[in-house]
């Protein structure tokens, strides 16, 4: 029950995230978003057949930029602030709640590592010091982009927006916006591939313990699911269709998601609270 979650949220999800990126780019071209979350998804797709461990140095690669890019960016931002620093805003219990509910996205993605375990050279070393260094780095990168969020000078651009673009406008200028599209169009890339790679094994898995149809079991000669691959892939394309035909939108698959991922969250919870004795 918790992988077909999984499965179910990961295509919500991953739709979303060629959604975002295909925003991104409309903001710098004019292309329409559902052409270029087509496109990005072809190309995701090809990607993702290929050898597992230079599509995680790339998507390492990519993080790091990223990471550095909205630190610094942000840093720069609270630097750059003249005013004191304070929370002027009454609380609001709705608000809260629903920043609760999106805060299930920061967790999301370590589920995933599993499904790589069989892939990694020395994984119980490997992941234990991934986890640990990633956390660290995530913690402080949040943290410093949400105090910028809350306390960036929005004077200093054109538009005068509360978006992620405009904590880097300080460091960056006009660049932010270019600058953007392209972290945004290479960590949406690097995110798909982070789950559709992982819940591909899972699907995969799941066929040879024979409770889906065993022809998605099929793999390549470097072990690639390909059958589940392209399963999920043509699943996606039709979620892309709905949001074309104006069915779906972009804040509906992130309810999707957020539903299916949570109960599946919440259930690895409940199973470790009974299987771990400490």
């Amino acid at each position: 029950l918790a992988s077909f979650y999984l499965i179910i949220g990961v295509i919500f999800g991953a739709s979303a995230v060629l959604l975002t990126a295909g925003q991104y780019i409309e903001q710098l071209n004019g292309a329409s978003t559902t052409t270029v979350s087509y496109i990005l998804l072809a190309v995701c797709t090809l990607l993702l057949l290929g050898r597992v461990h230079w599509l995680g140095k790339i998507a390492f690669a990519v993080s790091v930029i990223a990471a550095t890019v909205l630190f610094s960016g942000g840093l720069k931002s609270l630097i750059s602030h003249t005013d004191p620093i304070a929370i002027a805003t009454s609380f609001n219990f709705s608000n809260f709640s629903y920043a609760i509910l999106i805060l299930f996205w920061a967790i999301f993605g370590w589920e995933i590592i599993g499904n790589y375990s069989a892939d990694v050279i020395e994984p119980k070393k490997t992941i234990t010091r991934a986890i640990i260094m990633s956390m660290i780095v995530i913690s402080i990168v949040y943290l410093v982009v949400a105090a910028a969020m809350q306390w960036s000078n929005l004077s200093e651009l054109s538009d005068g927006s509360l978006t992620i673009t405009s904590i880097i406008y300080p460091l960056f200028g006009n660049a932010s916006y270019v600058i953007m599209a392209m972290l945004a169009l290479f960590l949406c890339s690097s995110t798909y591939f982070l789950y559709i790679g992982g819940v591909s094994r899972l699907v995969a898995s799941m066929a040879n313990e024979k409770v889906l149809p065993a022809i998605l079991n099929k793999r390549t000669s470097h072990g690639i699911p390909v059958i589940a691959v392209l399963s999920i892939s043509v699943l996606i394309i039709g979620v892309l269709g709905f949001v074309q035909a104006g069915l779906f939108h972009l804040a509906t698959l992130v309810a999707f998601a957020n539903s299916f991922l949570t109960i599946n969250a919440l259930i690895g919870i409940l199973a470790g609270i009974v299987l771990i004795p400490n």
